[in-house]
């Protein structure tokens, strides 16, 4: 950027946002959620249209027409929700990206956090959990690893309990990408196209339970002045897209996968992947602003069902007990993509010898602490809701509620083609 008021400066050794360009940044925000709303409400009353002339009278937004036929058509479809396919063939239910046709298939995307973290900044919440743990050796961490790809099985077990898991019509569930965004460790890392939400983790503080309150001037001692953001765009990052509950989409969840490259706790992944690391001043002015923004957490924590069931998750979030069909078929995915790492030169071939010895890996986890039985135990009051969630599931009115435009665009022929 040129150097001038509007400027990312370099202050005391590190990149600084001054208020008057953060302003702007927001501002342009705003402007482009306007636009994408005014573009959605033209395909949603598409999909209504009954004849060619009335499709033909819904004209497109001036500031649209100078992408083209193609572009507004890529476009409507990346906005409204349609079911797309990643490179790998996963379907996936995309919402629309801040700004034009160019951020489309790269958008900016964003992470804030609430101050620098040092030698954990910029890592996956299992990658800091390990690091913090201070494991002594390559091999004790790998089991903190293999422990936690357990309890993402059996969260996703828990997950099948629910007909709009199982059943859900509008792209792939992730259900590793759910457990990160409700509250388990996993090696995915959160990152947003919406500048705002990014603030928001930045600009509040977590008080449990998925509750923030913003930031006020006694926090300011602790935390200090300025808060962090990251920001940049990849080919690694991918959109979450929508998703059966609802915290993905609300917060507009695209994710890193940090174990990819090397292992998790091993590196930054934002730092390898060069985004940009940037210091604001985090005032309580503007952390009661972004707060109220998005109605005290609730738009970004929506009630929506598995939210209902905190108490749950905890349990899963931090058991020790696990079925021991979920570790022989930890044990067996793990190896195989371990073995793919190695080939590919990304880990040391004698690094991980646990994963050509089931039995050795067993004692070794129950060593640790680890439990098997016959299957997953889960105390829960709450058997009752999920039948009735269960009989009240339908994706019609989900569609309605989260604004997913999935009906096929109606294309009127001419009779002489």
């Amino acid at each position: 950027m040129e150097n001038n008021e509007l400027s990312i400066k370099f202050v005391d050794g590190k990149n600084y946002i001054c208020p008057a360009l953060l302003e702007k940044i927001l501002a342009d925000r705003d402007e482009k959620i306007k636009r994408i709303e005014r573009i959605t409400e033209r395909r949603r009353r598409q999909c209504a249209a009954k004849t060619k002339e009335e499709f033909d009278n819904i004209l497109v937004p001036e500031e649209f027409k100078i992408f083209g036929k193609y572009a507004e058509m890529t476009m409507e479809s990346y906005i409204s929700g349609f079911t797309l396919s990643d490179q790998d063939g996963t379907p996936r239910c995309y919402y629309g990206n801040m700004g034009a046709l160019a951020s489309i298939t790269c958008p900016e995307l964003y992470r804030g956090e609430l101050c620098d973290f040092g030698d954990t900044s910029g890592y996956s919440s299992l990658g800091r959990s390990i690091r913090n743990q201070k494991c002594t050796n390559d091999e004790d961490k790998y089991i903190q690893f293999f422990i936690a790809q357990m309890r993402i099985i059996c969260f996703h077990g828990f997950l099948t309990m629910f007909r709009q898991y199982i059943e859900f019509p509008f792209g792939a569930p992730l259900g590793g990408l759910i457990a990160q965004h409700y509250g388990l460790d996993t090696q995915f890392l959160d990152m947003t196209d919406d500048i705002k939400v990014a603030l928001f983790f930045a600009c509040c503080k977590h008080i449990g339970n998925s509750k923030y309150r913003p930031i006020t001037e006694r926090d300011l001692n602790d935390l200090g002045t300025q808060a962090v953001l990251y920001f940049g765009n990849n080919d690694f990052a991918k959109i979450i897209g929508y998703q059966p509950f609802c915290r993905c989409h609300k917060q507009r969840g695209y994710y890193i996968d940090t174990d990819i490259m090397s292992q998790c706790w091993n590196r930054s992944m934002l730092s390898v992947l060069g985004y940009e690391k940037c210091f604001f001043d985090r005032t309580p002015k503007l952390s009661e602003r972004i707060f109220e923004e998005f109605d005290g957490g609730k738009a970004l924590f929506p009630e929506d069902g598995l939210s209902q069931f905190s108490n749950e998750i905890e349990q899963i979030r931090v058991t020790y007990t696990f079925p021991i069909k979920v570790f022989e078929d930890t044990f067996n995915a793990l190896k195989q993509y371990f073995i793919l790492k190695q080939e590919q030169g990304l880990i040391e071939n004698n690094m991980f010898k646990l994963l050509y010895d089931k039995e050795r890996m067993l004692k070794t986890l129950k060593q640790k602490g680890c439990i098997f039985c016959d299957k997953l135990h889960i105390h829960s009051n709450n058997r009752e809701l999920i039948t009735l969630l269960n009989k009240e599931w339908n994706p019609g009115r989900f569609a309605e509620k989260e604004g997913i435009l999935f009906t096929p665009m109606v294309i009127f022929r001419d009779d002489d083609n």
